[in-house]
């Protein structure tokens, strides 16, 4: 007996050196085995401290209710040398009540409950007992009766729960056991059951002290069955089959509405259109998928590129597909066809040409500008005139100039004005304008220009572009005006 002792204090002093847990016996089963220490009372019986030992099974159908069995083996032996042993075996319903809310180390409760008790009287040498032993034989036909007998009982008691770790819980508390003798088989003849001469005074108690060890299976209630009890799971509502993550939240690795676990096809892009299964949709079947697709409708066959618009090689905004002027220079303004347009027909398109109204048949450069200078607008020239209207050489080489790009520029005309100061009377410089005129166009034409090209006018003493009252003035109003007129 001392042994005994000793080890239920040892398993307690190891017990108060493991870290506990928290716990919570909310839809969880548990399967114990206890022992510990208890003796038959209310009986006039002298009884030694005897010891039982058993299974427990419980489940708890709250955080705070649960029901279970106790299935338990208890002896004591008759306070003398020799005396009798008492067995006694015990199936026993059990409600239990904790009082500690969800996830506490230590959780007190209380217990009540019912069952049946099968005891037998035993003597040293592993004999049941005779009543004769109590000198009580049967009224019926004076017969020793066996000593044995079932009856129902109830139980109470109270106990603490230590959690070692989310499975393992270690109880030690006290218990009651009333002995009813109720059910039982001693009736008749064998109704000697009682304080009075002549009867036995059974056993009507038996107190007990325990300390059990129970491991518990199951996570816990989990309405959804994703593997996270209720008490801890944030998304209750998990759709079967979804992996979630440790608070019970639907895991969606890409991002695609439909949960993994459920989505037939992980890794889908970002921003893709799926259906139900989580796959990818791709309604104009070009590769790319509903959502990401810029281009939903792209016709059947055509190449396109990373977002579903068709390629468009020369990037000229005409694709592929619908360019029948694939190699388009960037730049180049196109037309619905996705051909270059050249609006001056100079060989340079539009967008590209520089000079984009060449007139046409004046050979370009790279940038569509003439390789001959066009034709300006108005030409002044300052004459050294010689005898007979003789025209300086600086000039010539200006006229000459002129002359090769009226060539070049068949479709342009110009008009030659003479002007002059305000020196002598208008009829004279009327007359000195036109000859100087003439006498320029004349040149011109002698250099290839054609004649009805070149318009000649003597305008005279008008238009000063300086003030005459000068002799720089004057100078500068004696002057040749070329004018293009078309």
């Amino acid at each position: 007996m001392r042994g005994k002792v000793l080890l239920m204090g040892v398993i307690l002093v190891l017990f108060s050196l493991v870290s506990a847990q928290a716990f919570d016996i909310e839809a969880k089963y548990g399967v114990g085995l206890e022992g510990g220490l208890g003796k038959p009372v209310l009986t006039d019986q002298s009884m030694k401290l005897g010891y039982h030992t058993g299974l427990t099974f419980r489940y708890g159908l709250t955080d705070k209710l649960a029901v279970g069995t106790i299935f338990k083996f208890a002896s004591a032996k008759e306070d003398k040398s020799k005396g009798f042993k008492y067995n006694n075996y015990l199936l026993e319903g059990v409600l239990y009540y904790f009082f500690t809310k969800e996830d506490r180390k230590f959780n007190p409760y209380i217990f009540g409950g019912a069952g049946i008790s099968i005891w037998k009287y035993k003597d040293t040498s592993g004999h049941i007992l005779k009543s004769d032993y109590f000198g009580v034989r049967n009224r019926a036909d004076s017969s020793a009766i066996s000593m044995k007998d079932q009856e129902l009982t109830f139980l109470g008691g109270a106990g603490v729960e230590y959690y070692l770790t989310d499975k393992i819980g270690v109880n030690i508390g006290a218990r009651f056991h009333f002995l009813t003798h109720l059910l039982t088989s001693w009736t008749g003849g064998k109704d000697v059951v009682g304080d009075w001469p002549g009867e036995i005074d059974l056993v009507n108690g038996f107190p007990e002290a325990f300390l059990g060890v129970t491991y518990y299976l199951g996570r816990g209630r989990d309405q959804d069955k994703d593997g996270i009890p209720d008490k801890k799971d944030k998304c209750p509502d998990t759709p079967k089959g979804a992996k979630v993550d440790e608070v019970g939240c639907p895991l969606d690795e890409d991002k695609d509405g439909v949960f993994d676990g459920l989505d037939s096809c992980a890794g889908t892009p970002a921003g893709a259109t799926v259906n139900a299964q989580g796959c990818p949709s791709d309604a104009d079947g070009d590769g790319a998928f509903d959502g990401i697709d810029k281009c939903p409708d792209t016709p059947k066959g055509v190449k396109v590129d990373k977002v579903g618009c068709p390629l468009d090689t020369d990037a000229d905004g005409v694709a592929d597909y619908l360019d029948k002027c694939a190699d388009t220079p960037n730049g180049c303004v196109v037309d619905k066809n996705g051909c270059p347009l050249d609006a001056d027909k100079d060989g340079v398109c539009d967008g590209l040409d520089k000079c984009p109204d060449t007139p046409a048949g004046i050979a370009v450069d790279a940038e569509g500008c003439p390789l001959v200078k066009p034709i300006e607008e108005k030409i002044l020239l300052y004459i050294k005139w010689g005898p007979g209207l003789a025209i300086d050489e600086e000039n010539k080489k200006t006229l000459d100039d002129l002359a090769e790009r009226l060539k070049v520029y068949k479709d342009v005309k110009i008009e030659v004005g003479g002007y002059t100061d305000d020196a002598g009377t208008e009829e004279d410089n009327i007359y000195i304008s036109q000859a100087r005129a003439n006498a320029v166009k004349k040149y011109l034409v002698s250099k290839g220009v054609e004649t009805q090209r070149i318009t000649s006018k003597g305008y005279g003493p008008v238009n000063f572009i300086e003030d005459n009252s000068t002799a720089e003035g004057r100078a500068k109003n004696r002057r040749i005006e070329i004018v293009k007129i078309k």
